[in-house]
């Protein structure tokens, strides 16, 4: 219980480098998401730093480039885009998503819906997700 407190005191200590995204009813901290992510899990996901900065950096040259596909900048792939940013697990899932809607809910209930459809017997255990505009990217990996 003790690692609970320590953590959520480095959360507060640090509280201004979580990264935010903007929705157009009010701007969600990734902690905030990640909390409404894990309330429909099983086992609770947790962020790990490679796949967030991944996921932030694939969503902005989405947003950039005006294409919502796995296959990014100079051709490279989710597996090369983790890799580079030093993701250390077994294996990377990569979700695409446009939504330009107003509801975290419905954002949340769309990646659910679609890790289960695809991934139904894989256990996650971390997350990192980016936001530019209507592009999400999500990377799950274990």
């Amino acid at each position: 219980m003790n690692y609970i407190i320590e953590f959520l005191k480095l959360v507060y200590k640090y509280k201004d480098w979580i990264p935010k995204f903007k929705t157009k009813t009010k701007e969600i901290a990734t902690i905030e998401l990640l909390e409404l992510i894990n309330k429909n899990r099983d086992t609770h996901l947790i962020i790990d730093n490679a796949l967030m900065k991944s996921a932030i950096d694939h969503a902005n040259w989405m947003c950039s480039s005006g294409l919502l596909t796995h296959v990014g900048d100079l051709g490279k792939t989710h597996g090369y885009r983790t890799s580079i940013n030093k993701y250390s697990g077994s294996y990377v899932a990569e979700y695409l998503i446009i939504y330009a809607g107003e509801s975290d809910k419905e954002i949340v209930e769309l990646l659910i819906s679609t890790i289960k459809s695809n991934d139904p017997n894989v256990k996650f255990t971390k997350i990192g997700y980016g936001r530019k505009n209507k592009y999400w990217c999500f990377l799950l990996g274990k």
